[in-house]
């Protein structure tokens, strides 16, 4: 096994040197623990005599720099600036470090791909007990190296620094330092390299926000969306909500919202109608797939958050198709025919959806409707086909409405906070399910975006009020089925922000697959006549995705290859954000058949990490 690791750490090393990123390493956990080097970037410690304000100007004197980077890519004194070429990026240091006016030069240090871990000029060492002050004091005047401080409450232990005599630059110095018998530890101190185990929500409204909570898997005192590491969305990718309009809202705003068309008026502006009480239904969808995401902690006390959708970084795009659900109220527009849903329908993929999110039904099926929704899943995105999802319906029979009733087309049940069907939600063909509200008012219902003001579903004083605050820009009252289809939606478009080349095919099987089956009941023959093959599932969605992308970057490359070689032979980090991406073979297992797994897929041009719906490690 050691000969086997020493081949495989010899051959990545050639192939990391040969390319633009170079390998280094430090000591640390009793091991070398491999440094990569971004070659189009530099840091550069100034000598005293040159003023901040005149450093940028100094570096044009070199045509190798392009430009000053902003100070949080450097570290202490150390100004990191962008190179225009990688080529003979050694050669260039050297040249550098013989100007007077430079003091020191270091590498741009990562990590990992993209995650830098910055060296400046002091290093973090700990000599052994036994070791003599003189010989400490002897050591550092022989290598030009200073104490900035020794802890108090660890004798011995020192942050040191590299000063202008020294023999060696910051990293090289420590390792020199480590590599001596009198010394327990020694590495640089890094700047960087931080990762965040959990994506806190600060969402004002999240904490009545159950259905989110649950596809998440996280409750109002453990905000974590585990999902949301891998990814919340990728503006590239365009959800179609078909509905009665979708207008731009502070938690969805305009730069999210694409011009769109209103089938029922005829015109551009595919907004809600101005019925009051009304016009909700498909800004209530929108928000539950793309209402915005709130990192800040010191905005949770601000209701402009609001509530958090699914996919809030993919954008949406209004196809209205109707104007309002109540006859009492005179409808802004006439309603439309099945000729203009079909158009309506091949509109939304021709305009660019990457999925179509519809939670509306007819009762009967319809020829020219269902030859529409064929052709978005099958010409839409440029013939991968477009993901479409569509509610089962709420009238709680045993047939599934049209043209959810399609196999193209993930039709999407509702169930209760503890995992059981609605006694609303119609059943037969049901591919997954979703949290959902009740009928019953103030009940388990679904918080989401209303339009703003008071022209949607929740007015001032109403009987469907949000509470003490009645923040009239929120609905609390959403329920049916309408409400757990774009929950599946907004999966979807999670699934494709990370892995756009799916067919549709394959995003149904995506979707299905990595559904969870322990709910109210335990699905072991799926699919089941009212779960279908259970809930919905954002985590294990995209984990079925990611498989092999060790690193957490987005691709599978060299710098996975690395990263799982470090894992596996060194005793390195597992893979982010979840150890299960590091299983590239889907073999239930991460060890050195992965790694030789994604040598061939990078090297030798073999199979990609296949779609892997593997979920449960001892």
């Amino acid at each position: 096994m050691r000969n086997i690791q020493k081949l495989f750490m010899v051959g990545f090393a050639v192939i990391i040197l040969s390319g633009n990123v170079l390998a280094q390493y430090y000591y640390s956990d009793n091991r070398q623990v491999p440094l990569l080097v971004d070659s189009n970037k530099i840091t550069i410690l100034f000598s005293d005599e040159v003023f901040l304000d005149t450093i940028g100007q100094y570096a044009n004197y070199y045509n190798r720099i392009n430009s000053l980077i902003e100070d949080e890519e450097s570290i202490g004194d150390f100004q990191t600036f962008a190179l225009n070429s990688s080529i003979g990026y050694s050669e260039f240091t050297d040249t550098l470090r013989s100007s007077a006016s430079v003091k020191m030069v270091n590498p741009y240090y990562m990590c990992a791909p993209g995650e830098n871990f910055l060296v400046g000029e002091s290093f973090c060492c700990k000599f052994q007990e036994s070791t003599s002050y003189f010989f400490i004091d002897s050591l550092n005047d022989a290598n030009g190296v200073e104490i900035v401080y020794e802890k108090n409450y660890a004798p011995k232990e020192y942050l040191l620094k590299v000063n202008a005599n020294a023999v060696m630059p910051t990293l090289e110095m420590a390792n020199y330092y480590y590599e001596l018998s009198e010394v327990e530890f020694s590495h640089p101190d890094f700047l960087g390299g931080i990762v965040l185990d959990g994506t806190p929500v600060y969402d004002y409204y999240w904490s009545n926000q159950w259905a989110m909570q649950r596809v998440f898997n996280t409750s109002a005192s453990q905000p974590e969306i585990t999902a949301f590491e891998i990814t919340a969305g990728s503006p590239d990718i365009v959800v179609a909500v078909l509905d009665d309009g979708v207008a731009v809202h502070e938690d969805i705003p305009a730069s999210r919202i694409l011009q769109g068309y209103d089938f029922a008026c005829g015109d551009d502006t595919p907004v809600p109608c101005n019925n009051p009480g009304y016009g909700y239904h498909g800004q209530a969808c929108a928000g539950i797939i793309g209402a915005g995401y709130t990192v800040d902690s010191l905005s949770a006390n601000d209701p402009n958050t609001g509530v958090c959708g699914v996919a809030p970084n993919c954008r949406i795009l209004p196809i209205k198709i109707m104007s309002s659900f109540d006859s009492l109220y005179t409808e802004c527009c006439h309603g439309i025919s099945v000729s203009v849903m079909g158009r309506a329908i091949d509109t939304a993929w021709i305009m660019g959806a990457d999925i179509l999110a519809s939670s509306w039904h007819y009762n009967v099926p319809v020829d020219i409707v269902h030859q529409a929704t064929w052709r978005a899943s099958y010409y839409g995105r440029d013939g991968k086909g477009c993901g479409i999802f569509h509610s089962t319906g709420n009238t709680y029979s045993g047939n599934t409405t049209y043209p959810g009733i399609m196999y193209q087309v993930i039709s999407v049940g509702s169930i209760d906070p503890d995992d059981r069907i609605w006694s609303y939600s119609n059943y037969s063909k049901v591919d997954v399910v979703a949290p959902g509200g009740s009928f019953i008012a103030h009940v388990d219902k679904i918080w989401t975006t209303d339009q703003m003001g008071e022209l949607g579903g929740n007015r001032t004083g109403d009987a469907y009020d949000c509470g003490p605050t009645d923040d009239v820009n929120y609905l609390c009252s959403f329920a049916g089925t309408s409400s757990a289809q774009p929950v599946a939606a907004g999966v979807g478009a999670l699934v494709l922000s990370r892995r756009p080349e799916l067919t549709n095919y394959q995003l149904r099987e995506v979707i299905k697959n990595s559904a969870d089956p322990e709910m109210s009941i335990s699905i072991t023959s799926p699919p089941h006549q009212k779960y279908g093959y259970g809930m919905v599932h954002p985590l294990r969605a995209l984990l079925a995705v990611t498989r092999g992308d060790a690193n957490n970057d987005g691709r599978v490359n060299v710098g996975d290859a690395v990263y799982l070689v470090n894992h596996v032979f060194q005793g390195g980090p597992a893979a982010l954000p979840d150890f299960r991406t590091g299983d590239a073979n889907c073999d239930g297992t991460i060890n050195v058949g992965d790694t030789v797994y994604l040598i061939n897929f990078i090297f030798k041009g073999g199979p990609p990490p296949p779609l892997c719906y593997e979920y449960d490690y001892n």
